[in-house]
């Protein structure tokens, strides 16, 4: 199940998209949903099954930059799962439908943020923003930005049951999306890097719908490091880059092991990192959570 804050960001707007050239997915102009990015669309109104396929000339600018073909949106009317008791009272839901009302209301709370793209979501609970304009260089390859854990708490006020919503502030520390070459210089040495870039997610500059895990910088630089291309002649990357992509790379900045690991090594100034990835607070080091602790927005 898709669970990145990216690919969530992308579902988003292929829904939308779809909604709309649906026809509010057969409904009337009133029809409402709610979405929670993943597998789960409340609507206001009963829609029938169905599938719309958007395709690449109706995709956003940013759906375009990552997918290249047409895309289908597939609803399917649940059974038993998600359905909402609106009608029940709180106290009268079982503990199953408490939880998918509390669920329920937590998105609802938020989808206006969501849709305006003025947060994302990292998962149920937890939201962050995505004003690029307020957030803090940690160094070059990480940011820091103002976030909120969520929840819906029931308040009983001796007559009624009343859904509260609680909102805690936090600031996190998120891989920031630039290329591999100047979240580098941001860290001390290879080895700092190496562990606080670990597994993040990345991409070709050249081709940014194919998806890699960043795994570590070699000591072997783009004009030193030697392969065989399909042509069966050994080439070193500066003169494949050069030869092939047209491109021109940096002959002595370390080259960049990915997973899978068929997909070889990569300069460091051709890939970038996919935005919206939380760092994990271990990766930090004593040094970087004192700043991020330090922060104030």
């Amino acid at each position: 199940m898709i669970s990145d804050p990216q690919d969530k960001f992308y579902c988003r707007q292929l829904v939308r998209l779809a909604c709309e050239k649906s026809g509010k997915f057969g409904g009337d102009d009133k029809l409402a949903y709610v979405y929670d990015g993943l597998s789960c669309l409340y609507a206001s109104q009963d829609i029938e099954d169905q599938e719309v396929i958007v395709e690449p000339a109706e995709f956003t600018e940013k759906l375009k930059k990552a997918f290249r073909h047409d895309i289908g949106v597939r609803l399917n009317r649940t059974g038993s799962n998600h359905e909402l008791c609106i009608h029940t009272p709180p106290d009268k839901m079982s503990v199953d439908q408490l939880s998918e009302f509390k669920r329920f209301l937590s998105l609802v709370v938020c989808q206006y943020a969501l849709d305006c793209e003025r947060y994302s979501v990292l998962d149920h609970g937890h939201l962050f923003s995505t004003d690029t304009q307020k957030v803090v260089v940690l160094n070059g390859g990480i940011e820091l930005r103002q976030g909120m854990s969520k929840g819906i708490r029931l308040v009983d006020d001796g007559k009624s049951l009343k859904a509260a919503f609680e909102v805690d502030f936090s600031t996190s520390a998120f891989y920031r999306a630039v290329p591999l070459a100047d979240a580098l210089n941001g860290f001390r040495n290879h080895d700092e890097a190496n562990e606080v870039l670990r597994g993040v997610r990345i991409h070709p500059d050249y081709n940014p719908h194919r998806s890699l895990n960043f795994v570590c910088f070699t000591k072997d630089t783009p004009s030193t490091y030697e392969f065989q291309p399909r042509d069966g002649k050994m080439t070193t990357v500066l003169k494949y880059f050069q030869d092939v992509k047209k491109q021109k790379i940096m002959p002595k900045l370390p080259l960049v092991s990915v997973r899978p690991k068929q997909a070889g090594v990569f300069p460091a100034d051709t890939v970038s990192i996919v935005p919206h990835q939380k760092v994990r607070i271990e990766r930090l080091g004593p040094r970087l959570v004192d700043t991020l602790h330090s922060v104030r927005f």
